[in-house]
């Protein structure tokens, strides 16, 4: 090495983001288990927007 330190890379911005207004934070309000997949609703927690997600159940 040429005496420099590596750094690792930048996180990347994964998991559900609110499109009404930018926040991370939900709760669950609905879970369903489905033929190999779980359906659940989620609320944000700063505007009340809901979304559906499909989340595949575990190999």
């Amino acid at each position: 090495m040429n005496g420099t330190l590596a750094l690792p890379p930048p996180p990347r911005n994964v998991g559900l983001v609110c499109r009404a207004c930018g926040c991370r934070h939900f709760h669950t309000v609905y879970t369903r288990p489905r033929d190999g997949y779980i359906l659940r609703r989620k609320e944000c927690r700063n505007c009340g927007r809901r979304v559906m997600t499909r989340e595949q159940i575990g190999c």
